[in-house]
């Protein structure tokens, strides 16, 4: 028995309307989140990252600044999103251009795009080799 064209193409049209996009969440703009991670629990740090990026498909890229830090203050960022899943890695970089430190980042970004929860771990020159954690960047 053959399906008349006359419900079927209504009916690919509802279906496609409904289900939603599976592309990479909205990461572009700017992002902040207490740091170290914790500070803002009362225990006297005042630090801040900020992170501003650009967003092309799946992938993104931008500035890092942080606030009041004990160690490096700025560098670069990239990454890729894969739907929800958003991984990238801060990078400063010394005079000569080289690596001097990294944070690498793993994390989901929130349905509604306006948080992600990070996990975290340094290398190099970034505030303590080898530190990890977890912090949240909200939307500003």
């Amino acid at each position: 028995m053959r399906f008349p064209t006359t419900v079927a193409a209504p009916a690919l049209l509802l279906i496609s309307l409904l289900v939603p996009a599976c592309g990479p969440a909205d990461v572009e703009g700017t992002w902040t989140a207490s740091w170290p991670p914790g500070s803002d629990e009362g225990d006297g740090a005042t630090g801040k990252l900020s992170l501003s990026l650009t967003q092309d498909d799946d992938t993104f890229e931008g500035t890092f600044n942080l606030e009041d830090a004990r160690c490096i203050v700025t560098g670069l960022v990239e990454g890729s999103i894969d739907r929800r899943s958003f991984v990238g890695t801060l990078q400063h970089r010394g005079d000569d251009g080289e690596i001097v430190g990294e944070l690498k980042l793993d994390g989901t970004v929130s349905t509604d795009s306006d948080s992600i929860a990070v996990d975290f771990v340094t290398s190099g020159a970034f505030c303590e080799d080898g530190a990890s954690g977890s912090f949240d960047l909200h939307h500003d």
